[in-house]
């Protein structure tokens, strides 16, 4: 009898259930990353659809309390320093149009059209990266041309 031959199927069988283990491993991973990448696109989707709308109280749902948000002019350090910016800026809000919403993770990027009136009359593409913890935004960061805003928001000093 030759332990060999039965030694190799004993090891290729082990082999094939480890590479199906792995291979099972590798698919929840990425069914994991996938779920995680719809969890948060949903969230940023919520979030501007209630800002399109106006209705600062849904939008303020879908942040943080300790949310921190890094902006051309301006740093808030909590979800209501920022809905209280939000509202001030929405009352010269013309039309913000969402073109495109990526996530990757527990990270997403926005990019938007914002039309506002006088006093700071301008159409100005935006881009903000947001990461969102335990289904919560967190963490804003914006970047836009801001030469428009310099006058509502102090004159271009980040505080």
């Amino acid at each position: 009898m030759d332990l060999s031959i039965g030694g190799e199927i004993l090891h290729n069988a082990v082999s094939n259930r480890c590479e199906r283990y792995a291979l099972c491993g590798a698919r929840a991973n990425r069914l994991q990353r996938e779920n995680n990448n719809a969890i948060c696109w949903k969230i940023l989707k919520k979030l501007y659809a209630a800002v399109v709308k106006r209705d600062v109280a849904a939008a303020r749902s879908y942040l943080d309390d300790d949310l921190m948000f890094l902006g051309f002019f301006e740093t808030y350090r909590n979800a209501e320093e920022y809905i209280a910016a939000m509202t001030k800026l929405l009352q010269v809000v013309v039309r913000l149009d969402v073109k495109k919403i990526m996530a990757e993770g527990s990270d997403a990027a926005v990019f938007f059209e914002l039309e506002t009136k006088a006093p700071v009359e301008a159409t100005t593409l935006v881009a903000e990266w947001h990461q969102v913890k335990n289904g919560k935004i967190s963490r804003v960061e914006s970047a836009f041309d801001g030469r428009p805003f310099a006058a509502m928001f102090g004159g271009g000093k980040r505080s």
